[in-house]
């Protein structure tokens, strides 16, 4: 492990004390437990990467408190509906709280003969029309999907005769080979959507045509699609040896930035920014590598690599950042997110190019059950005291020395320890390392002149979660709601400033939709006007989040404060997963069960200067933990945990003067919150808490 490593195992050792004390509970006890030190920066910092643990919470690390106006301004949707249906939509979404929408124009949707041009600025113009109106600021996903890359011609080719999995040569009508250019056409979709996908090399007059790889399968005789792509894969932006630009990699790329420049032109155009400080819409550069990215290398296309060198993307990206941020492009005000970093770790605001707005990331988890699903590598896992505790089974390969039985099936995963790649890394102010690469909130790359560049921040460009096993459409709806709460409140706190859940629109009841289908299909009986009437068309996460923007009102703040959480008293003691029979005796308990004290989240929020909203609920591991089984199947509430008792000293306000009310946006309903004892700077509040989001109003 590097030093630095070190140091932090040190300073968490330092105020494992406390961890400890707050850990040390017998799970069969119901008698109350104290809990202090709730933040503590070694929560993050001894989970070097190359670490887990199923208890540390990176996230408690630290503790902001957010201006309510960073909360209600990131509340975004991927607007994935019909130009027809947009209008309708896009009202819905204002009327519920959303402020923002990411749509893409792929490099596809660019004319053939005009590369700078749209083929049919159309269905552009319409949505972002309706995106103007309703005051929806769009994200332009600058895209290449394999599928359709770049303009692209298609077309059928008619094989003569059948063709074998492993053929390297077909033969083809020649009266269908007018429109093959070797080395840019191919057959198209033989394994994934993907034009081109085996391009033919060579054209001879009779119709033999080679490919460039062995055929992925049998083909009949017969027609087959076929594309021919205006501009070539990306090669490398420089070869080796000798570090040439290929004028291929050239090509590409200025037919990249005329791309750029179409799509920015038309969206300034249409939101009527021209001349105006800000052009009113932000981009995103690319959209998951794992996905639809066969594009961003030539030899992708071919059997044995064709060219090699520098990989595109640090091009794709810097180029893009610095056309956008040229002033004679007059794009003012354009935010710009990363999408090659949607689904890993490695980008960080150090090395981001100088103009870079935001790290993107898609933190989608999936369900894994422990200690069926656990995954025993080089990574090394780390008990409830931060210390190493695992046996080796094979060289670099750990195994744990006791794993908990849990469901992890919940939208904050990836801010916790599980796995070693948590957006802590690059959201906590803390700066740790990764492999030599500075990583936090606060690092930042230079001009070319020396001087500091703005330091990135992150965007969440895409998540929803996936329904739980047993759960009816009306089960998943709440459980659906239950999350975009808990994303958006903690998140947004712990440093997030846009989050666009996927998506608008998902025909499937038991699918990804947060408008409902019911709303969909009114619209559509009423020519896509809006409903007179919303009663029973308004799914229960819009109404979720219309309640929760609507609780966070936003006002001129002159003076920053702070809120902090100085005791927890656990009435309950019921934790999320039981603990290690075998050290339950041991104190401080290396495996205790996790307590639900050690994931309350405590989230506040800054209204004005003497209004706070705090987030509250228990961030359980499983959403989809059915507490009430022998409630009727059309009851949501039996997959909500049954509300636990706590009372919390808050520091920071007047506690002498302040007034307190507490409110659910889930149900829309007014709760109890008892003062149990106030000071100068302080109070002591009795409150229920859930595993879905509760507002905690304070006013002093």
């Amino acid at each position: 492990m590097m030093a630095e490593d070190k140091m932090n195992r040190r300073s968490f050792l330092k105020g494992v004390a406390v961890l400890g004390m707050a850990a040390a509970a017998t799970p069969s006890s119901a008698s109350p437990r104290e809990m202090t030190g709730y933040v503590n920066s070694s929560q993050q910092t001894a989970v070097w990467f190359g670490a887990r643990s199923h208890w540390l919470q990176p996230w408690r690390a630290y503790l902001d408190t957010v201006p309510t106006a960073v909360l209600r301004d990131a509340i975004g949707i991927n607007l994935n509906v019909a130009p027809n249906e947009c209008e309708a939509v896009c009202e819905h979404l204002h009327r519920h709280g959303f402020r923002r929408a990411r749509i893409e124009f792929g490099w596809g949707s660019i004319s053939w003969d005009h590369p700078d041009q749209l083929a049919d600025p159309g269905p552009m113009a319409t949505i972002l029309t309706a995106c103007r109106k309703w005051q929806l600021r769009p994200l332009l996903l600058l895209n290449a999907n394999s599928g359709a890359p770049c303009p692209v011609r298609f077309y059928d080719v008619r094989l003569l005769r059948p063709a074998k999995k492993g053929d390297t040569v077909l033969y083809l009508d020649p009266d269908t080979t007018r429109g093959i250019a070797p080395g840019r056409s191919g057959l198209n979709n033989l394994t994934e959507y993907w034009a081109a996908e085996d391009i033919f090399t060579s054209l001879a007059s009779d119709g033999t045509v080679t490919l460039s790889k062995p055929l992925p399968k049998d083909l009949p005789a017969g027609n087959a699609s076929a594309a021919t792509l205006k501009f070539l894969p990306f090669y490398p932006s420089k070869l080796k040896p000798g570090g040439q630009t290929p004028p291929q990699f050239t090509e590409t790329m200025r037919g990249w930035l005329a791309y750029v420049k179409a799509i920015t032109t038309e969206a300034k155009r249409v939101l009527g920014a021209d001349g105006k400080p800000d052009a009113g819409f932000d981009v995103e550069i690319w959209n998951e590598l794992t996905f639809g990215s066969r594009f961003l290398s030539i030899n992708n296309y071919y059997q044995q690599p064709i060219a090699d060198g520098d990989w595109a993307v640090d091009q794709i990206r810097a180029q893009t950042v610095a056309y956008i941020r040229d002033p004679k492009n007059d794009l003012p005000g354009v935010g710009i997110g990363d999408g090659f970093d949607n689904q890993w770790p490695w980008g960080a605001g150090s090395t981001a190019p100088p103009g870079l707005t935001a790290l993107d990331k898609h933190p989608y988890a999936g369900s894994k059950r422990f200690p069926e699903d656990e995954v025993f590598n080089g990574i090394t896992p780390l008990n409830a005291l931060g210390k190493p505790d695992a046996t080796q089974i094979k060289p670099n390969v750990w195994k744990d020395s006791f794993l908990p039985e849990y469901i992890a099936h919940f939208p904050e995963y990836f801010l916790t320890a599980i796995q070693t790649e948590t957006l802590i890394r690059d959201l906590s102010p803390i700066t740790t390392d990764i492999y030599g690469t500075p990583h936090g909130r606060f690092t930042h790359p230079s001009y070319p002149n020396g001087k500091p560049a703005p330091a990135p921040t992150m965007w969440i460009t895409e998540y929803n979660i996936d329904p739980g096993k047993g759960m009816t459409s009306a089960d998943y709806d709440r459980m659906k709601a239950k999350a975009v709460l808990r994303m958006l409140a903690c998140y947004v706190n712990k440093g997030v400033k846009m989050i666009d859940f996927y998506a608008a629109k998902d025909n499937n009841p038991m699918g990804l939709g947060l408008v409902s289908n019911a709303f969909f299909q009114r619209i559509k009986e009423d020519g896509f006007h809006y409903p007179e009437n919303e009663t029973g068309l308004t799914s229960p996460t819009m109404l979720a989040i219309e309640r929760l923007a609507g609780a966070m009102p936003s006002n001129v703040i002159s003076r920053r404060r702070a809120l902090s959480l100085l005791h927890i008293l656990d009435i309950e003691n019921r934790y999320q997963f039981a603990g290690d029979p075998k050290t339950a005796g041991q104190h401080p308990n290396p495996h205790p069960p996790l307590y639900n004290r050690d994931v309350l989240a405590f989230l506040p929020f800054q209204a004005s200067d003497n209004h706070f909203v705090v987030a509250l609920y228990i961030m359980t591991r499983n959403l989809g933990q059915l507490y009430q089984p022998n409630s009727p199947a059309g009851d949501p509430s039996r997959y909500d945990m049954p509300p636990e008792p706590y009372v919390l000293t808050i520091g920071g306000a007047d506690g002498r003067r302040s007034r307190i009310s507490y409110y659910d946006p889930l149900s829309g309903e007014h709760l109890p919150a008892p003062v149990r004892s106030r000071g100068g700077d302080r109070i002591a509040i009795k409150l229920e808490l859930t595993d879905s989001v509760r507002l905690l109003d304070i006013r002093d």
